[in-house]
């Protein structure tokens, strides 16, 4: 059997009387059994055929040449189906065993894969396969695996799980800004860092929101925030913001001073925190006065 030019790709079709020669511009179909004659000549395109391969039910055959174009053909006559065109010249070309990823490599190093889009009675045919496969099976098939240790020479895929947005982030993503700084100041509020809080102040001074958080507030509802200010006003970490925090609430219910004892009670808690962090801060102040001079004085 001569093809005529440079053999670049064999194939054998389904029942194995026939083989697919491509070269040159040509595939040709040979009938080994008959003697190897002749019994369609295709004319691919202008250039040269570098590849073929077969569809998953042999019924489609593919080539790809070197005029950036696969076309199909029908294995029952040959007859040209449809033609994909691509950027550059083809080398090589595959289909996955369910024809749902055509897979093209092409002169300049590049491989295309495209993607076929199924139909929805496609997709519930699948789908009903995958369900009749699986029916009937002991629980035992689904657990296969489960108890497999990784070797080492093995790569192991860990799954990352997206983290459960926690209470107060689920009221600021619905801009609920006074059910999420109440949410942080819960009854467990004592066990959680500071930090927590600390940071949703922050971000609703971001997003403007802090006086919309504290007000329309009872002395039930305000006195979570008294006890927080009350414990950590005089913190370094948080005097500052807490400071502005105080302020603001002053001003927002100066009026209700006087009229609740448990506020009246956290409020002057607070006032004496401060008295003492300021107490604290000039004697500080007078201690580094003293070892100013002390340096300057041990310098001349």
């Amino acid at each position: 059997m001569v093809h005529g030019t440079p053999v670049e790709n064999l194939i054998e079709l389904p029942g194995g009387s026939l083989i697919a020669s491509a070269g040159g511009n040509q595939i040709k179909i040979w009938d080994i059994l008959g003697g190897g004659r002749i019994i369609s000549n295709i004319i691919n395109g202008q250039k040269t055929v570098t590849s073929m391969c077969l569809d998953g039910s042999g019924t489609r055959l593919l080539s790809g040449s070197l005029d950036r174009l696969v076309k199909v053909y029908s294995v029952g006559d040959f007859k040209h189906l449809y033609t994909l065109k691509y950027t550059e010249p083809i080398l090589s070309v595959g289909l996955s065993p369910d024809d749902s990823k055509l897979v093209v490599g092409m002169t300049t190093g590049l491989l295309s894969i495209r993607q076929k889009t199924l139909k929805t009675a496609d997709m519930i045919e699948s789908v009903q396969k995958d369900v009749a496969s699986i029916r009937g099976k002991p629980s035992e098939y689904f657990l296969r695996g489960a108890s497999h240790k990784a070797e080492e020479d093995d790569v192991t895929v860990k799954i990352s799980r997206t983290k459960k947005l926690s209470n107060y982030d689920k009221h600021l993503k619905k801009f609920e800004y006074s059910k999420a700084l109440d949410a942080v100041l819960g009854k467990n509020s004592a066990k959680k860092s500071p930090l927590i809080v600390i940071a949703l102040i922050e971000e609703l001074i971001h997003r403007d929101g802090l006086r919309i958080a504290l007000g329309g507030r009872d002395d039930l509802s305000l006195e979570p925030l008294a006890r927080f200010l009350v414990l950590h006003i005089n913190n370094p970490r948080y005097s500052k913001l807490l400071v502005n925090v105080a302020n603001l609430v002053l001003d927002m219910y100066w009026d209700v001073i006087g009229k609740s004892t448990i506020i009246d009670e956290l409020f002057s808690k607070m006032r004496s925190n401060v008295d003492l962090e300021l107490k604290a801060q000039k004697s500080l102040v007078e201690v580094l006065g003293m070892l100013e001079t002390l340096f300057a004085t041990s310098v001349q």
